[in-house]
């Protein structure tokens, strides 16, 4: 117990790091094929173990089994971020809830090619503390207008109920902005909005998730059209 450490003297709930820098490397295949003809991909290795691909696969599928990083690195961006995230977290609950964040921050960042370099996460870890409540959940909307659309729902440990507040998960999302003022005020902004359109159906309850996410992407899925709807009008 004496190895485990407190990030920033905050309570981080059940999640316990005996040390919060980790060693990464990263490798692009020089061919694109091997003399099997299998096409090689990408490579990470975590404190010199390497992390398969399969890992992230395993929890979502439809980022594909595949690695990649930097700005364009797409699906197998996020991929890379849930398989690193299970391998440093050791808990699929906090891999999930973290690894949207941890792309953002880290894989993102990476250089393209081969790297070498050190991962710190206790400015990470304090920044995202609310992730790591022991009942939020990450899940994900499948549906083809908002694929890959997160939503964040909270179970209660008392009567089970499962909620989802679709104008929060919905302002959340606009990584664009660097000014936190700016960015508290336009999140407010995408609240009021979202609200006005889905009136009472902004916040989602139930007791199963799949009831709660098939409501919840019901939801999305007719705030996004109709929002296209709107832009085509004034296009044409």
């Amino acid at each position: 117990m004496d190895n485990l450490i407190c990030i920033n003297d905050k309570e981080l709930n059940s999640l316990n790091l005996k040390k919060t820098e980790y060693k990464i490397k990263g490798a692009v295949p020089d061919k694109v094929l091997t003399r099997n003809g299998k096409i090689t991909e990408n490579r990470i290795w975590i404190d010199g173990v390497e992390v398969i691909p399969e890992i992230g696969f395993s929890l979502r599928p439809y980022y594909g089994s595949s690695f990649d990083w930097g700005w364009d690195s797409g699906n197998p961006g996020y991929n890379t971020s849930l398989s690193a995230c299970c391998y440093i977290f050791r808990d699929e609950r906090i891999a999930e809830n973290l690894f949207i964040p941890f792309k953002e921050e880290f894989i993102d960042m990476f250089p393209s090619g081969n790297f070498e370099m050190d991962l710190k996460l206790e400015d990470f870890l304090t920044s995202n503390n609310d992730r790591l409540h022991p009942h939020l959940y990450s899940c994900f909307c499948k549906t083809a207008l908002v694929n890959s659309r997160e939503i964040l729902v909270y179970k209660d440990p008392e009567t089970g109920k499962i909620s989802a507040n679709l104008a929060d998960n919905y302002a959340m999302h606009d990584k664009k902005l660097t000014n936190l003022e700016v960015k508290k005020l336009n999140e407010r902004k995408q609240r009021l909005v979202f609200r006005l359109f889905a009136k009472d159906d902004y916040l989602i309850t139930g007791y199963d998730f799949k009831t709660v996410m098939d409501k919840s992407e019901e939801v999305m899925d007719r705030f996004y059209k109709t929002s296209f709807e709107r832009i085509m009008k004034k296009r044409y």
